[in-house]
């Protein structure tokens, strides 16, 4: 009888079946497969070849995008719970974290919420955060936990802590899923006459609130990054 044996590399995912990776990898890998489907919807909102505006489909993506952000709070739990957490696991998940948040900026300069210099500078930004991590992870230092890069207090507590992880993650699914739900608001009110007397009036307002958030999430993504670099310059010059 023959023997089938399972490489050392697979792991068993606890649901009778088998996968390449871990849970929590999976978990980033849905997440980002999600975002794709939640940007098709947003499309699929707009007026296009003749037919109307949806925004019900705007509705859709806005729930997914939720889900998408709640995916990210999941992953690292599982990571933990599952005794999976390792440096490659956080390089897979900031890698989706990095896909999801640019994917978002530049969709919601396209569509014309923002400005495009929104995803000019978080692209900017994540790719020299990124290349100061990869440097960092050759020397066997991570993003987080107990081998994190980052040295001074400020560092730690502001781009390492949970607590900023959180609620940075939590400024971005609020400014998307906001942008987004403007963006049904403002073609419903667009599409019905009614929706136009009634509420048209508090469009300026939801749209001046998008922005406001929209500097907000910017503006706290550079000082996390500020703290990166700053932190990354004894080893740039040689003195790690």
């Amino acid at each position: 009888m023959a023997i089938i044996t399972i490489p050392p590399k697979v792991a068993h995912c606890g649901f009778g079946w088998y996968c390449y990776g871990n849970m929590a990898n999976l978990i980033t890998a849905a997440r980002v497969a999600l975002l794709f489907i939640a940007v098709g919807f947003i499309y699929l909102s707009l007026p296009h070849e003749g037919q109307p505006a949806e925004p019900v489909w705007a509705l859709v993506a806005a729930l997914l995008t939720l889900i998408v952000f709640i995916g990210d709070a999941i992953d690292g739990l599982v990571a933990r719970a599952r005794g999976e957490a390792n440096a490659l696991g956080a390089v897979i998940d900031i890698a989706g974290d990095r896909i999801v948040e640019n994917v978002y900026w530049v969709v919601m300069a396209h569509i014309g919420l923002l400005s495009v210099w929104f995803p000019l500078v978080m692209l900017v930004r994540s790719f020299l955060v990124d290349a100061l991590r990869a440097l960092a992870l050759r020397e066997g230092l991570t993003a987080f936990g107990e081998r994190t890069m980052m040295r001074s207090r400020l560092g730690i507590w502001l781009a390492a802590s949970r607590f900023h992880r959180g609620l940075y993650a939590s400024a971005k699914v609020v400014t998307f899923m906001w942008l987004i739900l403007e963006l049904a608001f403002a073609m419903q009110v667009a599409r019905d006459p009614q929706w136009a007397a009634s509420y048209g009036p508090a469009l300026p307002v939801v749209q001046t609130l998008g922005v406001v958030l929209a500097v907000f999430t910017l503006l706290y993504s550079l000082a996390r990054g500020a703290v990166v670099v700053w932190d990354s310059a004894p080893a740039l010059r040689g003195e790690a």
